[in-house]
């Protein structure tokens, strides 16, 4: 396929990178957001990526981006470009505009690729893996825009920055940046549920589909299978006021809110999927192993104990691990792929999660793409063997997974990469929204505490 025009067009520009710095908007930039930059928000294609406050080190920059230059969607074995069909799968297409542009900022994203896979996109990738459970959201497997400038906030340096590669093209967004007066809150427009959730699954349904992996576990077809259930509800109003609100009870360092033309999407993750640096550094971080959190801090700590003393969670975990080893082996330089950390307690507001820390090195001829095609979806969120964790995924989940345990990518001009599992994670077509919750299954896991852990881990999102 070659390079689209928009993209060729760019390409073609003498090409430097522009970084001006501006006030810093303040911790709470997006709460106050002014009516300029929430128009911005919501036009179409406009994506957040959002450390929503989080205390933890990964949660450092905030990235706003919109107006793209081109928009890529995926259609099974074909992409969409600008709206014009192509024969071949999202990432082949994004590996052919995949572009390398030398800088030395810090920043994360300054422009680039960025978008999101859905977690069925997997099948495009592995095409023994047969859809069999039902689509009712439709959205599409995959969708990208080609973003020229960016609107960056680091809030462990306490700056903001406007990043562009088209500086004459780009001004009135940069006059834009510069004059709004983040100092003033701005009036919520109403937001609200018209329906309770409901779940896909009751739990009789779901205990019965935990008996079947163990049955599979027992006759050695699989070792851990990550299964979920889905929530669906209706709402009206303004679906940001909702976003913000969401937010503040979920800080979790890999957030995201994405205004797509048909649908949004409200990410409050707290796993990172991989990221790689410019040379090809990368780093996985995998969450196998979840606790209930507690007001009372004695319990609280008790919890955080327990959680990273037992067995079973740390041989979940563990797992996982040797699965992302094997993949990251499958590209990375002969052996560089380590594991730095191992059974670490991260906290977050509703759970303490138990995190590994996977590092490897890529050789030169290696991008973030490339890996993408090998690692896509991640194995914390899928089983092992992966591939028939997969399958019985397909077999006994009701509907498509669509963004739930998918990814949110931003690939930046300089190579640079970050990516999360799309887990704490909604998605909204017309008035109705979804959002999932599941977990690892292996032989002894207990029926009744899976179900619960599910309940838990959406406990800060929705009210039953």
């Amino acid at each position: 396929m070659q390079r689209q025009p928009l993209i060729t067009d760019f390409l073609n520009e003498p090409l430097q990178l522009c970084i001006e710095e501006l006030p810093y908007p303040g911790q709470e930039w997006l709460e106050n957001a002014p009516e300029p930059i929430q128009r911005l928000i919501h036009s179409p294609n406009a994506t957040l990526l959002d450390s929503a406050g989080s205390l933890s080190p990964l949660g450092r920059f905030d990235i706003l981006a919109a107006a793209p230059v081109c928009t890529l969607q995926a259609e099974g074995a074909h992409t969409r470009v600008n709206g014009t069909k192509f024969p071949a799968p999202l990432t082949t297409v994004l590996g052919q505009i995949y572009t390398k542009l030398q800088h030395n900022s810090h920043l994360p994203f300054t422009g680039g690729i960025l978008g999101y896979l859905c977690y069925e996109y997997g099948k495009v990738l592995e095409q023994q893996i047969s859809a069999t459970n039902t689509d009712d959201i439709g959205l599409p497997l995959g969708e990208f825009g080609f973003y020229t400038w960016s609107f960056v906030v680091d809030h462990q340096a306490q700056q903001a920055f406007f990043c562009t590669w088209q500086c004459h093209k780009d001004q009135h967004y940069l006059s834009l940046f510069k004059s709004v007066d983040f100092r003033k809150p701005m009036v919520r427009q109403p937001f609200s549920y018209t329906s309770i959730w409901s779940s896909n699954l009751n739990q009789k349904e779901y205990l019965e589909r935990i008996s079947k992996i163990r049955e599979s576990i027992r006759n050695g077809d699989v070792y851990q299978v990550n299964f979920a259930q889905r929530w669906s509800c209706q709402f009206q109003g303004n679906i940001w006021t909702e976003y913000l609100h969401l937010r503040r009870e979920n800080t979790a360092p890999f957030s995201a809110f994405m205004n797509l033309r048909h649908h949004k999407i409200l990410s409050f993750s707290p796993e990172r999927f991989f990221q790689t640096s410019a040379d090809g550094h990368v780093v996985t971080m995998p969450i196998k192993g979840t606790i209930r959190r507690h007001s009372d801090p004695t319990l609280d700590k008790k919890a955080k104990i327990a959680l990273s003393t037992n067995s079973k969670d740390r041989a979940e975990n563990l797992m996982i691990v040797d699965l992302l080893r094997n993949d990251l082996s499958r590209l990375a330089s002969s052996h560089s792929v380590k594991v730095s950390k191992l059974f670490e307690v991260q906290s977050f507001p509703a759970v303490h999660h138990l995190v590994s820390t996977i590092e490897a090195q890529l050789p030169h001829n290696i991008n973030s793409i490339d890996l993408l095609d090998k690692m896509f979806p991640g194995g914390s969120i899928t089983g092992a063997p992966k591939i028939q964790a997969q399958k019985m995924i397909d077999q006994l989940e009701p509907h498509v997974r669509s963004i739930y345990c998918g990814s949110i990518i931003a690939i930046d001009f300089s190579g640079r990469t970050d990516s999360n599992i799309a887990i704490r994670t909604l998605v909204t077509k017309g008035e109705q929204a979804y959002v999932w919750a599941g977990g690892g299954i292996v032989w002894d896991s207990d029926g009744e505490a899976e179900y619960a852990e599910t309940l838990s881990k959406v406990s800060k999102i929705i009210s039953f």
